[in-house]
């Protein structure tokens, strides 16, 4: 699974995407999401949030 975020801070948005690859690297499952009312996160934080949201959306799809 390969995620990415970034945050608007001047604007208090984030956004977030994940992309689920099968083992030969074909993709399976891919999501973005738009959030508002975001504070500042550290980048860690940021991605840490995209990958328990692919992670979900791997589980609902497993």
């Amino acid at each position: 699974m390969n995620v990415d975020a970034s945050l608007l801070s001047n604007s208090h948005r984030m956004g977030m995407g994940a992309i689920i690859r099968d083992y030969t690297g074909q993709a399976i499952a891919a999501l973005s999401k738009k959030l508002s009312g975001i504070t500042l996160l550290k980048t860690w934080r940021q991605k840490l949030y995209a990958f328990f949201n692919g992670l979900k959306t791997w589980i609902y799809l497993f």
